[in-house]
């Protein structure tokens, strides 16, 4: 044993367990446990040991000074307009009673006395999970709520959001049951509206980061440590305890991780947004509390310290958090931000019901605007100069089961139209070559004064040249199940299209699916590093001179054996340039 670096307890030849020791006033306690060199790169070694308990005195007081580093030494996350209040609060203080588990009340906000002045309010971040909880307000049950909710209405997570507030000397909380009206449409479209500064204007926004549901709380404790050992020769008592769950940065995607288990809050639409507008996010996570502004990310454990990892994201990820609060000047770094971080990240989170694709990213769409203000938002797209570069993505890559949605579908040519995850398959924006050109673009909205909101459709006007093909399907041989790749060829250069949903062709359940017609329209000739790409939109007529988009298809022109000369060729089949309108 070497009280320098620590020691190996060898359990048998083929599974050693390395454990990671730390000293703490004579006592040691094992860190981590590893079952092979790979997981033990790939976990963490913990810099320090959380309190245990994330909702004892010691996690509040390490939340506390979280909350004054940021105030004092934080100019970037400072709250911009102290103006601001949601329609309606949930009042903590309205009886008067010091206790943390007292009643509580809906508050209209215009009716807080004058003299509260700078009011402050926490934002509860969470899931509904399978639970409608029983005091969330409707129009039959608002003046009841005005009234009095009792502290044994509300659900657990609700419970200890009005616990930490009180403890931290917050009066006022807000929880979207509790402050939307629900199941009335008027009140919710209204609402809605303005995520970007309910959470962007909130003192605190506490997120439910393990919580399945409002039943499951925030606060949890972790299985207390063992003594194992002792070294008299050191002074040292050994303890150890379960592996401690801690996951940064892209370890939550690679590897696979269940993401309804783990972390589910991670996974929801609406909390991403959330996380991504407020200026002070507290996660409350399986066994520490973790801590996001806009110029700092830590955790307990002190591993989110180390550069670029980020509490079930990425350093890109903050980045992007960053910049929707300072702005970039840079219209083409901001369009990529939009693209290959906003859109790949939130495309790929869960949502219960599919109009509500567009509203749950509203918030950030508007931030981005205010930096951006020459920028018109179209469905998840922004009409400009890099309008045709946002036209290349695809759905995700298997689309056997995305389907668009029954009702308020936004435009085809939109990645909001299919409920599946958005791929955009080009970063390099600057290099791209366009071969066609953006007349005229325009959505159709619920609300005609919210272009954030639900849309209902679309046209996109668009000058190019155009190509009737076949697409032959066939089996593919990668795949381990029924999976057809489409194919038009023509001399070398095959075009393999990646249909946006699954085609709709008459076939026998028994046999292949029939060639497939559609029509290309020539996009880009893309440049990455592994080399050249022709791409076309593929197209279906709808109805006259219109078409729907149904996918997106490329063909490889190599990287140094590309000829003109039968590139060329294969162009000349395309017509002359026309303009098509696509909805």
């Amino acid at each position: 044993m070497d009280a320098s670096c620590g020691f190996i307890l060898q359990h048998s030849r083929s599974h050693p367990w390395y454990h990671d020791v730390k000293e703490n006033g004579g006592s040691v306690q094992i860190c981590e446990k590893y079952n092979n060199e790979r997981q033990k790169r790939q976990v963490p070694i913990l810099r320090r040991f959380p309190c245990g308990d994330t909702g004892s005195d010691a996690a509040l007081d390490w939340i506390k000074s979280k909350i004054t580093d940021c105030e004092f030494g934080h100019e970037s996350c400072k709250v911009s307009n102290r103006e601001f209040l949601p329609t309606r609060l949930v009042d903590l203080g309205a009886f008067g009673s010091a206790e943390l588990d007292s009643d509580v009340i809906l508050r209209d906000s215009h009716t807080i006395p004058d003299h509260e002045s700078h009011v402050r309010y926490i934002a509860l971040s969470y899931c509904w999970g399978g639970h409608t909880p029983e005091c969330q307000t409707t129009n039959e049950t608002l003046n009841d709520r005005k009234s009095c909710i009792p502290w044994s209405m509300l659900p657990k997570t609700f419970q200890d959001t009005a616990n930490l507030a009180r403890r931290l000397g917050i009066r006022y909380i807000w929880i979207d049951s509790l402050c939307i009206i629900q199941g009335d449409m008027e009140d919710w479209l209204k609402e809605s509206a303005k995520m970007s500064d309910v959470y962007g204007q909130s003192y605190l926004t506490v997120a439910a980061t393990h919580s399945p549901d409002a039943l499951g709380g925030l606060y949890v404790q972790s299985t207390s440590p063992v003594r194992i050992v002792t070294v008299p020769e050191l002074g040292w008592d050994i303890w150890a305890r379960p592996l401690f769950r801690h996951w940064p940065g892209e370890f939550l995607v690679s590897l696979d991780w269940d993401k309804s288990r783990e972390l589910p809050l991670l996974w929801r639409a609406w909390a991403f947004q959330e996380r991504m507008v407020s200026p002070h996010v507290v996660f409350f996570a399986h066994n520490e509390v973790g801590w996001e502004c806009i110029e700092e990310t830590a955790c307990e454990c002190g591993e989110l310290e180390a550069p670029g990892l980020l509490f079930g994201g990425s350093n890109r990820l903050h980045e992007c958090k960053s910049s929707l609060k300072k702005g970039s000047g840079n219209v083409l770094h901001a369009m990529k931000m939009w693209s290959l971080v906003v859109v790949n990240q939130y495309s790929d989170m869960n949502i219960t019901i599919a109009h509500d694709r567009l509203p749950a990213l509203s918030a950030i769409a508007k931030r981005f605007q205010v930096h951006h203000p020459h920028l018109q938002y179209l469905a998840g797209l922004w009409f400009g100069r890099y309008l045709p570069h946002q036209l290349l993505w695809i759905a995700g890559w298997d689309t056997r089961s995305v389907v668009r949605p029954d009702q308020w579908c936004p435009p085809t040519w939109s990645w909001t139209s299919v409920q599946g995850t958005a791929i955009y398959v080009t970063e390099s924006y600057d290099a791209d070559q366009i071969m066609f050109d953006v007349v005229y673009a325009s959505c159709q909205y619920l609300d005609d004064h919210n272009p954030f909101g639900i849309v209902l459709g679309g046209l996109l006007t668009v000058n190019g040249r155009l190509l009737e093909v076949t697409m032959t399907p066939s089996l593919d041989s990668w795949s381990y199940s029924r999976s057809y790749k489409w194919t038009w060829s023509h001399r070398e250069y095959e075009f393999v299209m990646h249909p946006d949903l699954k085609l709709n062709t008459a076939k026998n359940p028994m046999n292949d699916p029939p060639p497939y017609r559609c029509t290309l329209l020539a996009v880009a000739v893309r440049y990455e590093t592994e080399g050249m790409y022709f791409t076309c939109i593929c197209l279906q007529p709808s109805r006259t001179d219109r078409f729907q988009r149904i996918g997106l298809a490329s063909t490889s022109l190599g990287k140094s054996s590309f000829k003109e000369d039968t590139f060329e060729p294969l162009l000349e089949k395309f017509s002359e340039p026309k303009t098509i309108v696509i909805e």
